[in-house]
């Protein structure tokens, strides 16, 4: 598992409450997939996308913040699903918003216009917990980020009526170099459409196939004309899971992070969160 990183207080969320529910719920989904074929000592992943999973962070390194930042920069062996891409939990701020934020009291502050972009972000506060919660997007990609109670400094002002901090002074802590024009919005249909805005950013399924090649075998039709009765390869476990998702993550995010198709995601995020702002500012 990555582990969270941390400065003066805040953290990137992995929102991890969920994550073991989620994980399950992945395995079981590219369990669904039927594996035919036979013992062979070469093999070949063919994998055909027609709908496939949340796309984050093209064109940027594991190390920018994004949500693919929430990955550990060198990933240790066995815990390939948590250090290439998580298909439904910690990149799917889909779910994220839903579980955490949708339908609770919280808080959504937009900007149409700033250095970065638009943005957008959620914040939720946890008595019990001490701290705040926050989805950030911008046209960069989305952040899960958050801040304790203690490392938000309120204006003395606020202080001498003993009034709590701002939204913008927690938004600050978060991230300085975040807008400071964000507005509170408080339409009560708000939150629907940011839910919308995250489900228009995901893809739903996947169509995958496996093709097993015999020794020397090069071409496809060679490996589409054998003809092999035997048991599956790989059965139910952790080498059929390792082996699909090495091959069908590494190429694919392999493809997400090329500079041209990085930039189109970029003024997708951005049209979306103009839209949005606009509709409310």
């Amino acid at each position: 598992m990555e582990e969270r990183k941390r400065s003066r207080g805040k953290s990137v969320d992995d929102g991890g409450d969920d994550e073991a529910e989620l994980m399950e719920s992945g395995e079981r989904t590219v369990r669904k997939g039927t594996v035919r074929g036979a013992t062979a000592k070469a093999r070949t992943a063919i994998v055909s996308q027609a709908v496939g999973y949340r796309i984050e962070g093209g064109g940027l390194d594991a190390d920018s913040q994004h949500p693919a930042a929430s990955s550990s920069s060198s990933p240790a062996p066995g815990t390939i699903i948590d250090d290439v891409f998580d298909l439904e939990g910690k990149d799917n701020d889909y779910k994220f918003y839903q579980t955490k934020f949708f339908n609770q009291e919280h808080h959504n502050l937009l900007c149409k216009d700033s250095e970065i972009g638009p943005c957008c972000v959620s914040l939720i506060h946890s008595a019990a917990k001490g701290r705040y919660r926050a989805l950030v997007r911008t046209p960069q990609g989305n952040r899960r980020m958050t801040v304790k109670d203690d490392d938000v400094k309120p204006a003395w002002w606020r202080k001498l009526f003993r009034m709590g901090p701002s939204l913008n002074e927690v938004v600050k802590t978060l991230d300085p170099a975040l807008p400071a024009n964000l507005r509170h919005i408080k339409a009560d249909d708000l939150p629907a459409k940011i839910l919308t805005i995250e489900e228009k950013q995901m893809i739903r399924g996947f169509k995958f196939g496996i093709l097993y090649a015999k020794e020397g075998q090069t071409k496809e039709d060679e490996m589409f004309a054998n003809a092999m009765e035997n048991e599956a390869l790989f059965k139910k476990g952790d080498e059929f899971k390792q082996f699909f998702y090495t091959k069908l993550l590494n190429a694919e995010r392999a493809s997400y992070c090329a500079p041209i198709l990085g930039n189109k995601l970029t003024r997708t995020r951005t049209a979306l969160l103009k839209d949005l702002a606009e509709s409310y500012m």
